[in-house]
């Protein structure tokens, strides 16, 4: 398989990841690892932050969607 990307390019390059999102095919140059923070739920309904994040392998796009800023406010 071969990058997404790259392939809209011209150029042929393979595929080492897919996208967690949109499940596009991505090369080492357009895959982009960011952390992805693990909770999990204790006793009296709290959440709590576990220390060690997983990896998240995400586009371009992907990333770009998921990281704007969003418009409504909570109260």
């Amino acid at each position: 398989m071969n990058c997404m990307e790259c392939e809209r390019g011209g150029i042929h390059r393979t595929a080492v990841a897919l996208c967690h999102s949109c499940s596009a095919a991505l090369c080492l140059e357009h895959a982009e690892v960011v952390p992805k923070r693990l909770e999990m739920q204790v006793p009296v309904c709290k959440t709590v932050a576990l220390p060690i994040a997983a990896r998240l392998v995400l586009c371009g796009t992907c990333r770009r969607a998921i990281e704007q800023p969003h418009l409504l406010k909570i109260a």
